[in-house]
This record gives structure tokens, sequence and C-alpha cells, in this order.
């Protein structure tokens, strides 16, 4: 199984890229790139079950098939150890949806030569109890 490179953000906003494997660099034909964003729950089998409370996940992936290119994402990031929680966000995209200067016209590019890309925008785990916490207080304030 050929995987894609991996990209983790962390809550400070840096991104760490390592590659997984080498694979052929083919020049991508006129496809489309779908670009997600997953809600995701590291499983124990993830690298980052310890430290993490979870991720949003964003993956460019080239697809003609927008299911295809769907079940591919969620595939990958269940293959990296992660539980997919909720799809967030879909659109097809171009270069002209990334200024020159936007941090992910780099995944975008990078996802025309290597045709899928991942990147994980943690937070830590405990994080999430403090946000229910927070939600319960507004909640008993509203009443």
């Amino acid at each position: 199984m050929t995987r894609p490179s991996y990209h983790k953000r962390a809550a400070g906003g840096q991104v760490a890229a390592r590659r997984l494997q080498a694979r052929p660099v083919l020049p991508c034909r006129a496809m489309a790139i779908h670009f997600f964003t997953f809600l995701a729950l590291p499983t124990p089998d993830a690298k980052e079950y310890e430290q993490s409370g979870g991720a949003y996940v964003n993956c460019w992936i080239v697809s003609d098939d927008r299911a295809e290119a769907e079940q591919r994402a969620s595939g990958l990031i269940t293959d990296y150890g992660w539980s997919v929680e909720a799809l967030e966000e879909h659109s097809t995209v171009t270069s002209v949806d990334y200024a020159d200067d936007d941090e992910d016209r780099q995944f975008y590019e990078q996802a025309l030569v290597e045709r899928e890309v991942l990147v994980f925008n943690t937070w830590p785990a405990g994080d999430e109890e403090e946000e229910d916490e927070d939600e319960e207080e507004e909640e008993d304030e509203l009443t």
C-alpha cells in the first residue's frame, strides 16, 4: 500500500512533515482535487494517542469521483490509527482558491504531484473536556 505524505500541525500551528514511503512521482492529468476536512479522534493504534485529544484533518485528494475521494481520505485517516467522527467540509479546489502566500497552497501543489495529502491539525489531550465544561456552564447560565 502506498501512503501519502503525512503532515501534523499541532496546536501551535507548526507543520511537521515526514515522508512515510517513497513512491514514484507521476504527473497528475487534469482531474479534480477534492478538499475535505474531517473531525477525527485518535485510537490506541495512533502514534499520537497519548498526547492528542483529536484533530481536524485536511485532505487534498485527486479524483474525478467525489465519493471515491471521500472514501480514500477517510480510509487513509483510519490507516493512521484515527477514527473519523464527521465530515466537516468538502469542496473541489483549484489553484485560484489559494493565494501565493497561503500556507495551504503548498499542500494543494503537493497533491498535484502525489495525488493525496493529509494534514492533521491536532489539539492536546484534555482540551476537549474543558470545552465540554465550558458548554455546560453556558447552558446553565441560559437556564
